[in-house]
């Protein structure tokens, strides 16, 4: 399970129908959801996108037409890095949709490893016309809303679900692998929530490691393997990220905002951040002032 302080339940408005289907619609930059977690699986259509989403650590640019799966009590956010038009589809469910009214083979075999994630699927869906197919088809049952829609909708929820099995699944896990895994979850999410939390303080690795009660190699180790980057890298990124949110929204010079992002160097500050937004942060602030200008 992740870290409870980034706990957040989808509302889902029908205990007898335990999902919703809605359509989101952002042209502002910046974060769309801050990085939390809930038991619920949710699907991600995104219709026009240039996004990023994070799922566990790792970063996925989104586009038009992908779809993003994200397992149950899987830690994810949404950014808008462009600030240009995202539009999708968010279809939450919980786990009860899809389970017998009396435990079955089924149930056994299927439905509780993925509720318990010891089925793990692949997040990122891209260019698979049945997947696709079957969520329009959901998405138009949700609207129109003709009678019997909720058998419908059901109906290709499992659909779904099966081709994730036969195509996107990433791992299968025994009861032990799945808790190891989830220990070194558990301590790595502590890890993200200081990071997001104090990125303009001093950080080092040493303390993290004490943080979470992890040895500083094992640290460098399963966060690593977890998010394929380094740990320093994860730190850089944050404060580059909201580097650019304050490039954007604040009155603020450039070597401010380096000391308020926990990096006090401006030198290294445009270094950093032209590695990772590929262009310095005098443009950001250019390009921000001209449109400000225009509009």
């Amino acid at each position: 399970m992740a870290h409870k302080a980034l706990y957040k339940k989808p509302e889902l408005p029908d205990f007898y129908f335990p999902i919703i289907i809605r359509r989101v619609r952002y042209n502002v930059q910046g974060p769309i959801c801050d990085s939390h977690w809930h038991e619920q699986i949710e699907i991600l259509f995104f219709i026009e996108a240039d996004a990023v989403v994070e799922c566990n650590f790792n970063e996925i640019k989104v586009k038009s037409r992908d779809i993003i799966y994200i397992n149950s009590h899987e830690l994810h956010r949404i950014h808008n890095p462009g600030g240009g038009v995202l539009e999708y589809y968010c279809i939450a469910f919980d786990p009860s949709l899809i389970q017998s009214s009396f435990f079955d083979s089924i149930d056994s075999k299927y439905i509780l490893p993925i509720e318990n994630n010891l089925i793990l699927f692949k997040n990122i869906i891209s260019k698979d016309p049945d997947i696709d197919r079957y969520i329009r088809e959901m998405v138009w049952e949700s609207e129109t809303r003709e009678e019997g829609y909720e058998l419908s909708v059901k109906a290709y929820v499992y659909l779904v679900l099966v081709l994730m099995i036969r195509r996107f699944t990433e791992t299968v896990l025994t009861k032990k692998e799945f808790q190891v895994r989830n220990n070194n979850l558990e301590s790595l999410n502590k890890v993200i929530v200081y990071i997001e939390e104090n990125y303009s303080e001093k950080i080092t690795v040493d303390h993290l490691a004490r943080y979470a009660g992890m040895s500083t190699s094992n640290l460098y180790l399963q966060f690593k393997k977890a998010s394929g980057k380094t740990i320093t890298d994860y730190i850089n990124q944050v404060r580059i990220q909201n580097a650019d949110r304050l490039l954007r929204s604040s009155d603020m010079n450039i070597t401010e905002i380096a000391s308020a992002v926990g990096i006090e160097d401006s030198n290294y500050f445009t270094k950093l951040f032209r590695k990772y937004k590929k262009v310095p942060p005098s443009q950001i602030r250019r390009k921000n002032r001209q449109n400000s200008s225009l509009s």
